[in-house]
């Protein structure tokens, strides 16, 4: 009864506004949009974007990866980050600092990466990952200068975070044969965080004055296309009616689409305007156990989306299933098999077409 509330509640907040929300039986009242026009082939002249999401390679992993190596634990993913461009968010710091180091031991959540995990998303094709998220000062202010300075060794680039706003505020900029696309993090707020300001480091909040600052440096360091990347939303919960009033704010402000990450778990797909909205790819490789199966109706899946650029922008959105659920999986994740990703993109809402193992956005 309460998600059937929750369902009504969520029509009545977006009908009247940009676009129109149908709702999906079995998907709990989470809205989706539709469209009457087919989704664009995939053509050879596009430009691959992958996008994966919440990634913390450790915790409880680190014997499994000490006896086996990494490639052990991201071996099964590698196929699908078959792209000219690959973007994660990196939940975690970058640094050899443990909870040992902190003054708050207490605290139960809180986690890093060893240095040497970046060579190996480095081998698997990582090209760049969002720092903005509420896992970054978990080992301190120089656990995150350890994650700059490391990502700088390894030639990989970071954004939503940086030693000054101006930095933090920088969009990761990626050049293709169609034009430039701007992509820019953004965190909710938490405690032990800290904003980026002029002469502090910090990353960059999610509110609506820093969305538009950051569209425009986008613009202004030459993107034709601009890709807002949020770290938002409630843990292993369905899309809330927060996450819709800040995609729509996206929207007017100008940006070109929205793939958002930070729940955990995958959320459905929606469209305000022209512009698409992924609300949650879910989890990437993050080795912690997970409330799975401890509250028993979360699904276990993620998602990673392949974006194809082309002359007029964004065309083409593919969403594939990856089955997350580390008491299944061993803290190795894999592609869903045909019942999984059934089941998966049947909750993706009437946004979506299946084409194979794909989940295609229509907008």
């Amino acid at each position: 009864m309460k998600k059937l509330l929750l369902g009504l509640l969520l029509l009545a907040i977006v009908v009247g506004g940009v676009t129109v929300w149908w709702f999906t039986a079995g998907t709990s009242g989470v809205p989706n949009s539709a469209s009457s026009d087919g989704p664009t082939p995939a053509r050879d002249d596009h430009f691959t974007i992958v996008w994966a999401g919440d990634t913390m390679l450790g915790w409880n992993a680190d014997k499994m990866i000490k006896r086996k190596g990494y490639d052990h634990i991201l071996g099964r993913l590698e196929p699908l980050l078959d792209a000219d461009y690959v973007v994660i968010n990196l939940e975690a710091p970058v640094t050899t600092l443990t909870r040992e180091d902190m003054p708050e031991k207490h605290r139960k959540w809180t986690y890093h990466i060893k240095p040497a995990a970046l060579k190996a998303f480095e081998e698997m094709g990582v090209d760049a990952y969002s720092l903005a998220n509420n896992h970054l000062y978990d080992r301190g202010q120089d656990g995150v200068f350890d994650t700059f300075a490391h990502s700088e060794e390894h030639g990989l680039k970071f954004f939503g975070a940086g030693m000054t706003r101006e930095e933090a505020e920088a969009p990761l900029l990626i050049e293709t044969p169609h034009g430039t696309v701007g992509v820019v993090g953004f965190s909710h707020r938490g405690p032990r965080l800290k904003e980026a300001k002029e002469d502090q480091p910090g990353l960059v909040y999610l509110y609506a004055e820093q969305m538009k600052r950051s569209h425009r440096a986008a613009r202004k360091a030459g993107a034709d296309i601009v890709v807002g990347f949020p770290h938002w939303g409630i843990n292993y919960e369905v899309l809330r009616p927060q996450e819709m009033r800040v995609a729509e704010q996206f929207s007017k402000m100008g940006y070109d689409l929205v793939i958002g990450q930070g729940p955990h778990v995958q959320q459905p797909v929606g469209q305000f305007g022209d512009m698409p909205v992924v609300y949650s790819l879910g989890n990437f490789v993050f080795s912690t156990q997970g409330r799975f199966q401890k509250l028993g109706d979360k699904d276990p899946y993620g998602l990673i989306a392949k974006t194809f650029i082309g002359p007029t922008g964004v065309e083409r959105i593919e969403l594939r299933c990856i089955l997350i659920d580390n008491l299944r999986v061993k803290y190795r994740p894999r592609m869903c098999n045909a019942e999984e990703r059934a089941d998966s993109f049947a909750k993706l809402g009437l946004g979506v077409v299946v084409e194979g193992d794909a989940a295609v956005v229509v907008f």
